[in-house]
């Protein structure tokens, strides 16, 4: 049986991230992506330690860099390359 708290994982990794190819992003990153996008969204936060899981288990090889853990093959999404359905934005209004 599927468990659905990964099935909320894979569908952030859909929506937020994107395959590319020699790049690498540390958890750091894509840690407090996944947490904006569960607050709006709104979904249950698994752990960042499942996060990780998850994120091995899509195919995204885990690295250790400068003391922390980096993932090879991904990075975030660029805001116009976000889809549709994406309700999380960013603002530049300062007022």
């Amino acid at each position: 049986m599927e468990n659905p708290l990964n099935s909320i994982v894979e569908r952030w990794i859909r929506e937020r991230t994107v395959a590319a190819e020699a790049t690498v992003t540390g958890i750091n990153k894509l840690w407090p992506d996944y947490l904006a996008w569960c607050v709006t969204g709104p979904y249950y936060a698994v752990t960042r330690t499942r996060l990780s899981r998850v994120l091995r288990l899509a195919g995204y090889t885990p690295i250790r860099l400068n003391g922390g853990t980096a993932f090879t093959g991904v990075r975030l999404r660029l805001a116009s390359e976000r889809l549709s359905g994406d309700c999380v934005t960013t603002s530049t209004n300062d007022g």
